[in-house]
């Protein structure tokens, strides 16, 4: 099956949480984490969160320990840029960073390693098997010492969320016509109906 890869779109975050209707830092539920730090006049990952108060959207640099305030039973969403079977992440200014980097970062900035559930919110993130960059960091998150989170990824194009709070991915639809010719598109569809449980 084949998989096309878009481009995403990306986030414009504050270095102090804000939400419409703040959700209780002491048991927050689903926080965003952005593994870059702010640049000044470029689009920040997870922009597209902040106007969602079910979301929490911290990033690298907000403070000494942004990930302190996951909880065993936060689900922790990373948004960045990626592509199947890469090596490396990105934000909007093309810094790059490795799954180990990016392991060792989440753990230095605070994330306990009691947590559940993480989702790895990057375009075809889970494409490529044990060499998809979402298993390359499980992997990593093992060797730290995360042995019960579940992670999860995705296996195409995702997108910023929309105005509703919506995800979306798409998927390739594979059928033919009256003639015997082979169509492929892509369908939009939740991103949920694109996302897999990360093995390694």
């Amino acid at each position: 099956m084949s998989i096309t890869i878009g481009s995403h779109r990306t986030p414009q975050p504050q270095t102090t949480w804000q939400s419409a209707s703040p959700t209780p830092l002491s048991d927050p539920r689903h926080v965003v984490y952005s593994p870059f730090a702010p640049i000044n006049g470029v689009r920040k990952l997870g922009t597209s969160w902040e106007s969602h108060s079910k979301y929490i959207v911290v990033r690298h640099g907000d403070s000494p320990k942004p990930l302190s305030i996951v909880k065993p039973d936060t689900v922790l969403y990373i948004v960045c840029h990626c592509s199947p079977s890469a090596t490396t992440v990105a934000d909007n200014a093309h810094n790059r960073m490795t799954a180990d980097v990016l392991a060792q970062q989440m753990e230095s900035d605070g994330l306990i390693h009691f947590i559940k559930k993480l989702k790895f919110y990057g375009c075809s993130g889970a494409v490529g098997g044990s060499n998809s960059f979402a298993s390359g960091l499980l992997r990593e998150l093992r060797d730290l010492g995360y042995d019960n989170v579940e992670m999860f990824g995705y296996v195409s194009t995702v997108t910023s969320l929309d105005a509703s709070g919506h995800k979306w991915g798409y998927k390739t639809i594979i059928t033919d016509d009256d003639n015997g010719n082979t169509l492929i598109y892509e369908e939009k569809v939740r991103a949920s109906q694109v996302r897999i449980p990360i093995e390694i």
